[in-house]
């Protein structure tokens, strides 16, 4: 399969983007570390990720 250009991908993410629904029905955000993957497919063998970690 022929290589494809780099392509750069920028986005922010808010903790408002991070949060779940509780228990007690109250969204928040879980401290933890946490994967990002971008590709196509999500089959795909050539995932790009990063991670990152939230802390109290």
């Amino acid at each position: 399969m022929p290589s494809r250009p780099a392509t750069r991908i920028e986005f922010a993410l808010s903790a408002g983007d991070l949060t779940i629904v509780d228990a007690e029905g109250r969204r928040v955000v879980e401290p933890g570390e946490f994967e990002l993957h971008v590709e196509r497919s999500s089959r795909s063998r050539d995932l790009i990720g990063s991670s990152f970690v939230i802390t109290e």
